[in-house]
This record gives structure tokens, sequence and C-alpha cells, in this order.
């Protein structure tokens, strides 16, 4: 029996100026490292109004599910090394992870950590490489469904989940 090679995640972005002049995708290229395993349903993306493309995904580090992410700087066509937003040795909810882009250019994403079902939290704020520290949003003795965000004017965030307790 051939091995399978694992999937990878890919994202295909166009600039603003490219898609006014022909909507059209370029071609794609990969985001995560290469033969790592990825989940194709755990990926997102953003744009943000400032030129940066965040993708979010999950993948095994040190033996636990994390969120990754990594930028892509559309002017210079560049992206960042992958990064570990969540937790370090606490795993997190396949596919849970959701990401916004406010107007200020602002990123959040949360997610869900597997088994205690908590909802947590991080921001980077537009111009930074680093995260704001972690916030876990859902209360303690409660526990969470997958949460939705929306960005409102202002740089407000909405973060919504169905809370258990």
């Amino acid at each position: 029996m051939e091995k399978r090679q694992a999937p990878t995640l890919s994202l295909a972005a166009a600039t603003a100026a490219h898609a006014t002049v022909d909507p059209t995708f370029g071609d794609p290229f990969p985001v995560s490292a290469e033969n790592t395993t990825v989940a194709q349903a755990s990926s997102k993306a953003v744009a943000s109004t400032r030129g940066t493309v965040t993708a979010i995904f999950t993948d095994t580090v040190d033996g636990h599910l994390v969120v990754l992410e990594r930028r892509l700087d559309v002017p210079t066509s560049t992206w960042s090394d992958p990064s570990v937003i969540s937790d370090d040795g606490v795993n997190v909810s396949q596919g849970s992870q959701q990401i916004v882009a406010d107007t200020d250019g602002n990123v959040t994403a949360v997610w869900t950590e597997d088994g205690t079902w908590r909802i947590m939290a991080a921001t980077r704020l537009a111009g930074r490489t680093d995260w704001e520290p972690i916030d876990r949003l859902s209360p303690n003795g409660d526990s969470g469904g997958q949460a939705t965000l929306e960005a409102g004017p202002n740089g407000t965030v909405i973060a919504a989940w169905a809370s258990y307790h």
C-alpha cells in the first residue's frame, strides 16, 4: 500500500489592487511546514485593512494539538515563521479556532481547549508581531461549544458560544 503524504494547509491570496483589476486568485502556496499533519478543516485566514493576511491552523507540537499562526505581508509577499498562539502543553479542540480582523487592523483568535472545553482568546494589535496574553472567555465552572467571532466598529470584537454549566 502506498503511503499517503500528509496534507498541508495552502492559501491562495490576491492583493486588493490585483482583485480590482482581475478578480482571480494567484497560485496557492503552502502555509504550514512541510511534512506536518494539518487537518483541512482546521485552517482559517483573515486579511486586515493594513495589508497583512493572518492564517491560523492546528498542528501537533511536542505531542499537543495547538493553534499556530503565520502572517503574510502582502506588499512584500513574505510569510512569517509559524508560531504557537495557544497555551503550550494544552490540547485544543480540532477545528475550533476562529479569527477576525477589525477595522483598526487588530487580529483576534478564539479556540476551545480540548477536554476542559474552555473558550480562550488572544489578540495581536495592529503593527505588532507578538500576541497579547491569552484570555479565558468562559467563566470558571463553565465549558463552551465552538465560539464565533465578529468585528464591529472602533476595534470592537464580539465572541459568542454556547455555555454549559
